[in-house]
């Protein structure tokens, strides 16, 4: 009889710097993760005035939003999962951090940018486009320094 074995992989070996930027953009995702959860029934409202748009389709943007921002950790915290599962995890942390980073330089009017939701009820601004610009720029360094692209020198 033939067996067959799954070993799940690791991902690439990472410095120090950037395993300790990844751990900040898990830490980052997380808090705002928790705080979205938390502060869910209220979420899809400030969402829909952010973004326009009906109410239904602002409760299905809460969802794809807090959803991938779950699916986001495993790949940020170096997590034991299958080659496939690192890419998708990855590239949902690349478009969260996105999504945040647009949402940040586009409501920068809003009274409440929605990070946190409203359980801590944080203005478009200066603090926000930070928060959002530090998340984005970890996680594409990340990302970079996992990828091992090497350009051309002369």
């Amino acid at each position: 009889m033939m067996t067959m074995s799954v070993t799940p992989a690791r991902g690439t070996v990472r410095s120090k710097s950037t395993w300790l930027l990844s751990l900040l953009c898990a830490g980052m995702l997380l808090i705002m993760l928790m705080n979205q959860l938390y502060g869910y029934e209220a979420f899809s409202g400030i969402l829909s005035q952010l973004h326009g748009g009906s109410e239904k389709s602002a409760m299905v943007l809460a969802a794809v939003i807090v959803t991938a921002e779950l699916l986001a950790l495993p790949y940020l915290l170096s997590m034991f999962i299958s080659r496939l599962f690192r890419y998708f995890s990855a590239a949902l942390a690349f478009l969260v951090s996105g999504f945040w980073l647009f949402t940040a330089f586009t409501n920068a009017h809003a009274s409440n940018a929605g990070l946190f939701s409203d359980t801590f009820e944080l203005a478009g601004g200066l603090l926000v486009a930070v928060w959002s610009m530090v998340l984005f720029g970890a996680v594409c360094w990340v990302l970079m320094a996992d990828s091992k692209f090497k350009h051309a020198t002369s």
